[in-house]
């Protein structure tokens, strides 16, 4: 076997992490930005978690986890706009300590029994404080890579991050819960999240990042570049949303309620797995829109094969595959933010995307919840699978307005 064929073979594997995790400060602001939203995301189940124990009502507890979850998407954007003005450290660091605040004073109404209308205000203001660890760290990586293959993959790692964080926050928060108390779920929950926050801002590249000069004063040159990504992250959201719900009524349905947590952990793994080989291999920058519309359409044509599932054991596969193109397409649409928004707008455009999935999740749980109840579990899958049509519309746009554009080049 030639040097060669031995150098191509390893260019595809996971050693393409290496340069990435080696980089100067990287290792901290992985480890920081973890730490965050991994907290972020546990405290979404802490929130749900306390209201029920002190209203003894799923509805305010989920009234409150909801509101928790969309006053952060929509406070990602202005944190992101306003760090591309100041800075990370002048908006990150007070929000992480006013957010660990509003924790604490949201732990001390549980435990006083508040009433529910008190418990959800301080769960809005709450997820309003939450700090934007993601938008950062995009922009970050940014600077620490100035090659296009390491950012390709440092995208591929934050999108494993997240998952990451998802998968292990709101386990943890529940493990607290269960062996102390909900409101010591609070209080952890927020500590993390401050905690990591702290780590990132106090990083090297944090603190010498400088916002750049402002060339671009209309919202046009937002919006037009941001116009797909937005839309294919919304759509994913959406569809995120509805197997959400439909996977425990399925569970339920086959008298299995037990075997939901995994059959969500399976998906979260899919998609791990996924993003793990999309980030070892070697991808042409020219291919960048034709490998979204390929996610995002294997996605979509997943969705429509979960109906298909007799049993909980049998949907835990077809949530795999599901799974699996999720991160690559979430990774590809943050490439090509980076790709196409100026910089002076960079950190905002990224807390666009990243508002976009939540809160297309929350939207989607909504819109399935009642599919399925006056449905069934497998109406909820082909909901999401419809909802998922919207990304590969918009992915095909983006597709055709670069290939006109690289026409006219």
């Amino acid at each position: 076997m030639s040097a060669t064929t031995v150098s191509r073979r390893r260019s595809f594997g996971l050693h393409r992490y290496a340069p990435v995790l080696h980089a100067p400060h990287a290792l901290p602001l992985a480890a920081g930005s973890y730490v965050s939203r991994a907290g972020q995301a546990g405290g979404s189940l802490a929130v749900l978690l306390a209201v029920r124990h002190a209203t003894g009502s799923f509805g305010a507890a989920g009234t409150a986890a909801g509101l928790t979850a969309a006053s952060a998407a929509g406070a990602r954007v202005l944190q992101g706009r306003l760090m591309d003005r100041v800075g990370h450290a002048r908006v990150l660091l007070p929000l992480a300590l006013v957010q660990l605040l509003v924790s604490a004073a949201l732990a001390v109404a549980v435990a006083e029994r508040a009433t529910a209308l008190v418990l959800i205000v301080c769960s809005a203001l709450l997820g309003a404080t939450l700090p934007a660890v993601s938008a950062v760290m995009r922009t970050l990586w940014t600077l620490l890579l100035p090659d296009e293959e390491l950012r390709t993959v440092a995208s591929t790692l934050e999108s494993l991050v997240t998952e990451l964080s998802f998968m292990t926050g709101p386990a943890l928060a529940g493990v607290i819960a269960t062996a102390l108390s909900p409101t010591a779920a609070l209080i952890a929950m927020g500590v993390l999240t401050a905690t990591g926050t702290a780590v990132v801002t106090a990083t090297r590249p944090s603190r010498a990042w400088r916002p750049h000069p402002r060339e671009h004063a209309d919202g046009g040159a937002l919006a037009r570049p941001l116009l797909a990504p937005v839309t294919i992250a919304l759509a994913i959201g959406l569809a995120a949303g509805a197997v959400d719900v439909s996977a425990p009524a399925f569970a339920t349905l086959h008298h299995d309620p037990g075997a939901t947590g995994a059959l969500l952990a399976i998906w979260a793994a899919g998609s791990l797995v996924g993003g793990i080989w999309y980030g070892a291999r070697h991808w042409r920058p020219a291919s960048r829109e034709l490998r979204l519309v390929v996610c995002v359409a294997v996605f979509t044509l997943a969705l429509a094969l979960l109906p298909l599932a007799s049993s909980p054991l049998a949907l835990g596969g077809l949530l795999v595959l599901t799974g699996l193109p999720i991160a690559p397409a979430l990774t590809t649409v943050y490439l090509l933010v980076d790709e196409r928004v100026p910089r002076e707008r960079v950190t905002e455009a990224f807390a666009w995307v990243s508002s976009a999935l939540p809160a297309g999740a929350s939207l989607g749980t909504v819109l399935a919840g009642w599919i399925v109840a006056g449905a069934s579990p497998r109406a909820g899958f082909l909901a999401g699978a419809g909802l998922s049509l919207l990304a590969v519309l918009a992915a095909l746009a983006a597709l055709c307005s670069a290939r006109a554009l690289r026409a006219r080049v």
